[in-house]
């Protein structure tokens, strides 16, 4: 800054004298308070950057929390609402069904039973399994009597099957159906259940066309009852 001043010259010098430290108080005062207005800003906004993302933080925790909650409760409502297991698939023996057959002449036989009717499991039967006790055996029910037809298809084990008319009379059985097959195994007529029991079985047991049949424990899928038919 250049300041030209009329006057003596001694004058002069005081004035610029005395001018120029006053300028450097006004510079020094102004640079001071853009420091101190310009730092708390930047701070104070700082600040509040940092607060916000903290509240954001804290807010998606809490959402999350919710979130977490609301999926609990929805997958107990699952749970809740699944159906149950299948029946004979586990439980005490005492609690399994049974299929109870009447043979002519002979003393009935109970055979325990797994039950399946959704259409995956009764695809799936008794394929992979390398075991089936001797009493044990799978009994599939169907939503009518039709014309059934059985393979052999991924099926470890030898099997006789029954064929089981609505009225639980046995319409006939496919003894001894060989394991690894596709060749449809069915008797002529139509059925509404079918039982899968061990090779040998059905004659061993005097089991045959006519035999009648007691449902204990199934569940009242498709019509099955827990009663014979007279």
């Amino acid at each position: 800054m250049s300041i030209r001043v009329k006057g003596p010259t001694g004058l002069g010098l005081w004035f610029v004298a005395a001018l120029v430290p006053w300028m450097h108080a006004c510079g020094a005062a102004v640079g001071g308070s853009t420091e101190k207005t310009s730092e708390p800003q930047v701070e104070v906004a700082t600040e509040e950057g940092s607060q916000v993302t903290d509240e954001s933080n804290e807010g998606s925790v809490e959402q999350s929390g919710e979130e977490s909650a609301v999926n609990g409760a929805a997958e107990r409502a699952n749970d809740e609402e699944d159906p149950p297991a299948e029946p004979g698939a586990e439980g005490d023996q005492a609690s399994q069904p049974h299929v109870v057959l009447l043979p002519a002449g002979r003393d009935p036989v109970s055979v325990k039973v797994e039950v399946v009717w959704r259409p995956a499991d009764r695809q799936m039967g008794l394929m992979h399994r390398e075991y089936l006790g001797p009493d044990d055996g799978m009994l599939f029910l169907f939503e009518e009597p039709k014309q059934q037809a059985f393979w052999m298809k991924n099926t470890l084990l030898p099997l006789d099957i029954l064929f089981i008319r609505s009225d639980l009379s046995v319409l006939g059985v496919v003894e001894n159906a060989e394991p690894l097959t596709l060749t449809p195994r069915s008797v002529p007529g139509e059925s509404q259940y079918v039982l899968e029991v061990n090779a040998g079985y059905a004659r061993a047991h005097g089991v045959g066309a006519g035999t009648m049949v007691q449902f204990d424990g199934v569940p009242a899928v498709f019509g099955a009852t827990d009663s014979a038919a007279e």
